[in-house]
């Protein structure tokens, strides 16, 4: 579990903040990487198995473009918008999933956890 909008109060071994931006820099414990692969790389060193990906669409679709992604968790929520940023950015990629569970949680939302199905 995270604080939500708070990401320094999170306990975790490892913080890394992937951009674009080589000029970027943050405050310890924060580690700064220029790519999916990088990221993936320090967690390995890091001996960890799980890595928790919070970030936008275009971050998002970058980790699931490069096979880097073993499951998606997504909570639909009783709401419809027409418009909006899109979860997994906007590039043209298809990624087939497998249902592992899907749980009724508070105020009609429902999280469903998948599977990503590797080529």
């Amino acid at each position: 579990d995270y604080p939500e909008g708070n990401f320094d109060d999170v306990n975790a071994k490892c913080k890394i903040i992937v951009t674009r931006d080589p000029q970027f820099s943050a405050r310890k414990p924060y580690i700064v990487v220029t790519s999916p692969a990088d990221a993936v790389r320090i967690v390995e060193e890091a001996g960890l198995e799980t890595v928790l990906l919070i970030g936008g669409g275009e971050l998002n679709g970058s980790f699931l473009r490069d096979n880097l992604v073993d499951e998606v968790h997504l909570t639909v929520v009783p709401y419809i918008l027409t418009a909006g940023r899109p979860v997994f950015g906007r590039d043209a990629y298809e990624s087939r999933l497998e249902l592992i569970s899907s749980e009724c949680l508070s105020l009609g939302r429902v999280l469903n956890k998948y599977r990503v199905l590797k080529p």
